[in-house]
């Protein structure tokens, strides 16, 4: 059973990028599922969903999965990001906050950031740190498991020569004329 999501900027994209997975599923005697699938609407292509928040403020985060006994170095170092844009953020009303989910032996962190959506300088800052916030975790070794457009760029930069080779060759078995989601991951 092979499980995936397709993600587009509007549903024309999504039911074409749809239409494309059935053919190859069909061509590798796969079977198409019955009944609907979920439906998420993307507004902006660096975010995932804009979500309202405090104060009426909406919220993007980085969801990372962590070891529990880098819970504080996590904190710190978005802390330490935030602490960088602090005057910018303050002034256009952009705040950070934190969640950390216990499961099994990891954590389940995320850095949050709230910003007013209609104010356009308040979105520019908090996509600004918010991306930060996605390459600083990545790098300090925190498994994202939002992907796709939004995140999918700093994940493949970290990934490391024998890994990144294998999704190279599934993505050019599965998909050689590269319609699917192109450049996700940089494939």
């Amino acid at each position: 059973v092979l499980h995936g999501v397709i993600e587009g900027t509007n549903r024309k994209v999504v039911e074409a990028q749809r239409e494309v997975t059935d053919q190859i599923a069909m061509k590798h005697m796969g079977e198409r599922l019955d009944g609907e699938l979920p439906r998420f609407n993307y507004t902006r292509p660096w975010e995932w969903l804009p979500r309202p928040g405090p104060g009426g403020k909406a919220w993007v985060d980085v969801p990372s999965k962590i070891p529990m006994d880098q819970v504080k170095d996590f904190r710190e170092m978005c802390e330490k990001i935030f602490e960088k844009h602090r005057a910018e953020a303050e002034e256009n009303n952009v705040e950070i906050g934190f969640l950390c989910l216990t499961v099994q032996e990891a954590a389940d962190f995320a850095a949050t950031v709230y910003y007013y959506d209609y104010d356009e300088k308040s979105r520019h800052i908090a996509k600004k740190i918010w991306k930060e916030l996605i390459d600083a975790t990545v790098k300090a070794g925190g498994i994202q498991y939002w992907l796709g457009l939004a995140i999918g760029e700093s994940v493949a930069k970290s990934y490391i020569g024998p890994y990144y080779e294998v999704l190279k060759a599934v993505k050019q078995a599965l998909d050689p004329k590269r319609i699917m989601n192109p450049g996700i991951l940089l494939l």
